[in-house]
Formats: C-alpha cells, structure tokens, sequence
C-alpha cells in the first residue's frame, strides 16, 4: 500500500475513534473522504478491500431510483435502513452495502460528486472482485 495512503487512512481511522456523530455517520464520512482521496490519487482505479478495515464476504451497489424492494432482492434477505427509500427519490448518492455471513455489516452512501460506480449488469463483488 502506498505510504502517503496509509499514514491519511490511518488519520481516518483516528478520527473516527476519536470524532463525534453515530459510527454509521462516521464511517460513511470517512469511506466518503478515503474513496475521494484514491480517486485522485490513483486515477480513479480503487480496490474496495483496501479502503476498508472490516470483513467482508462482498460488497453491492445501488445507484439512484432503485426501489427498496430491488435492493432486498439483489441482497437475497430483507433489510431495514432508510437510505433504501432515501435512494429510491434522489440521484445525490449511490449506495454501496458490504455483506458477511447473509448480513449487511456496513453500508456507506457516496456522493455523485465524486463519480459514478460503473457496472456491467452483475452486481455483489468479492473483495478481489471489487476492483473500480
């Protein structure tokens, strides 16, 4: 991993333990801000395993106008979180949802603003996979 990258994802990682606001709020503005560094950093080439600090088996992700019923589908389970209907109304954000063991472990809401999650028509990436 680059040293430049390590030495901002390790400030990242202290500024969550020690910064105020929910851990899910937390995390997504953290993954927000560690997603916007490697794109400009690495030419908007980013492997997801290498951004995160958690297990997990793959990551989904759901772009804006998508029902809340086609997430669940997608995912193969219910569940309950509000960016699902946030989602369906608004094209602010793109929702990437990491899954271990048929659960969601983390999800993080991410911006437009800082590009657009390009997919063929497959969806639920292993960490190798997970290459953007």
């Amino acid at each position: 991993m680059n040293p430049v990258f390590s030495a901002l994802w390790m400030a990242a990682i202290l500024s969550y333990a020690t910064g105020c606001g929910g851990p899910q709020q937390d995390f997504e503005r953290i993954f927000e801000r560690t997603v916007q560094f490697a794109v400009l950093t690495n030419g908007a080439t980013i492997q997801l395993s290498s951004l995160t600090t958690f297990p997990w088996d793959k990551v989904f992700i759901f772009h804006p106008y998508i029902t809340a019923e086609a997430i669940d589908k997608e995912l193969g389970f219910k569940w309950s979180n509000t960016a699902k209907g946030e989602l369906e109304y608004s094209d602010a954000f793109e929702l990437l949802v990491f899954v271990r063991d048929g659960r969601v472990v983390k999800s993080a809401r991410v911006p437009r603003k800082i590009g657009d999650w390009m997919l063929d028509s497959r969806n639920g990436f292993r960490p190798g996979e997970a290459v953007f």
